[in-house]
């Protein structure tokens, strides 16, 4: 089979460069990267690629409006935009015009292989559909000639995985046999039924709800344990299309791993305890000279840089676990201040300037008190350590739309370009960060996943010598959804 060939066209040629070489060219994709901007449209002419990801700005142009005449003279070519910020307006325009996904800086590896992959297996589906769609309206699909309609459906069953296309009046135009076996709806025929009538399953009904205003990728868990993952594209003038993928061994490989390591972490705490407490107890047995001294505290440094390890992982593993479901309604004010009050000592020694601006009439939030503590503790400890002495911090929150947003923000060297997409990844450090800053890499990722246990979002904006902000967006506990 020939390698499908993808298209760069990249404004930052790091991260081009990145993802050529260490996620697409792996993952068996042919990738052409647009050197000069002035060729783009040359190439893509003449290269004809299966897919193209393209910046937001790009060639100094807006990248929806050259994404929108590349669609109008190449109607199937999936492009995906990688944008700096999701904004209502952006994506309404962007599934306007029939752009296959959207990916927000930064973009990491996995989401960009899923948002590949899925929009190159949707490309043949919503051709055939497009070519259908062309002899009538989503009615009248089933009065095409028998030959068509079987080369449809051929084509759409040899899929192995499931697909679900509704019309803009979230009627059912095709399910293919992959889906029934999902949702078990036997043979029978249920074109043109209501999706609400079909389907009960509420994860799925909240995919297709047309009040979704982005490409939705979401997780659907059934009832005897299968997980897939359902991500849902819009076919302009037919309606939109969901494809189920089944990843419940990946899912179990993910969870014999994080057993192992929660088992292997356990059993480590023991002896690590025994070795820093014989240690301790060299200094009351006999007098040491200034180099055994120097021996013991080397040893002490690495036990417990090895034990704060083990204790990020253990925590990690019950975060990513769920264990933590105890919920209540939590006043974000007082818990911010209260846990940046506990970093005073570490503030003060490195003679930091913190400001905490919170409206105390800030909105209430459904979640785990000790994990958002712990949220805000892991943000502003990573801010405090890779900000310089005398250096200025920033928290505030503040409430939009529903919605709490609290960024964490300071003046310090700020995260190289290439490294941005990858530093919520476990053990990931910037490049940037010298080897006297102790860490486990496993800070950022616990408040990752703590973030996404609360239906949340978080990114980060960084300007390299400039600074960072990381910026949380978490429901409030009135619109939790």
């Amino acid at each position: 089979m020939v390698a499908k060939h993808i298209l760069l066209a990249i404004t930052n040629k790091n991260l081009s460069a990145r993802l050529k070489k260490s996620v697409l060219n792996p993952a068996g994709y042919t990738v052409t990267l647009v050197e000069d901007p002035s060729t783009f449209e040359i190439q893509v002419k003449t290269i004809k690629p299966d897919l193209i990801l393209l910046s937001e700005i790009y060639k100094e142009r807006n990248g929806l409006e050259l994404a929108e005449d590349l669609i109008k003279s190449h109607p199937t070519l999936p492009i995906i935009l990688l944008v700096s910020k999701y904004n209502v307006a952006l994506l309404q325009k962007a599934l306007r015009i029939g752009i296959s996904d959207c990916l927000e800086h930064p973009v990491h590896s996995a989401d960009v292989l899923w948002a590949v992959e899925n929009s190159l297996n949707r490309c043949i589906m919503i051709q055939e559909l497009n070519m259908l769609n062309n002899r009538g309206n989503t009615k009248s699909l089933r009065k095409q000639t028998e030959r068509g309609r079987n080369r449809y459906e051929t084509i759409v069953t040899m899929i192995e995985d499931g697909v679900i296309v509704v019309g803009p009046d979230n009627r059912l135009i095709m399910i293919n046999l992959a889906a029934r076996k999902i949702f078990d709806l036997g043979e029978a025929d249920l074109f043109d039924f209501p999706l609400r009538d079909v389907f009960k399953h509420p994860d799925l009904l909240e995919i297709f709800d047309e009040h979704k205003i982005h490409p939705s990728r979401s997780e659907i868990i059934m009832d005897d344990g299968r997980v897939f993952t359902a991500n849902k594209t819009i076919i302009p003038d037919v309606g939109s299309a969901v494809i189920m993928q089944d990843i419940t061994y990946l899912k179990e490989l993910d969870r014999l791993k994080t057993d192992f390591v929660n088992t292997v972490s356990h059993d480590l705490r023991s002896p690590l305890t025994a070795i820093l407490g014989y240690v301790e107890l060299i200094d009351r047995v006999g007098k040491t000279n200034i180099q055994q001294r120097e021996f013991i505290h080397r040893i002490q440094y690495s036990v417990n840089n090895i034990t704060a390890l083990i204790n990020d992982l253990l925590d990690l593993g019950r975060v990513e676990a769920g264990f933590d479901t105890r919920n209540e309604i939590v006043q974000l004010p007082s818990l911010i201040r209260s846990t940046i009050e506990e970093l005073r000592v570490r503030i003060s020694e490195r003679e930091q300037d913190v400001t905490v601006d919170i409206p105390a009439n800030l909105p209430s939030t459904l979640g785990n008190p000790l994990r958002l503590r712990q949220m805000i503790s892991n943000l502003v400890i990573n801010s405090i350590k890779y900000t310089p002495r005398q250096g200025k911090l920033t928290v505030q929150a503040r409430a939009e739309g529903g919605q709490i947003i609290i960024q964490v923000i300071d003046n310090g060297p700020g995260i190289p370009l290439a490294d941005q997409p990858y530093i919520f990844d476990k053990f990931y450090r910037g490049s940037n960060i010298t080897d006297d800053i102790p860490g486990t890499g496993l800070g950022l990722s616990i408040v990752k996943t703590i973030v996404e246990n609360h239906r949340g979002r978080i990114w980060l904006n960084s300007i390299p010598n400039q600074g960072t902000t990381f910026t949380i967006v978490l429901p409030t506990s009135d619109n939790r959804f």
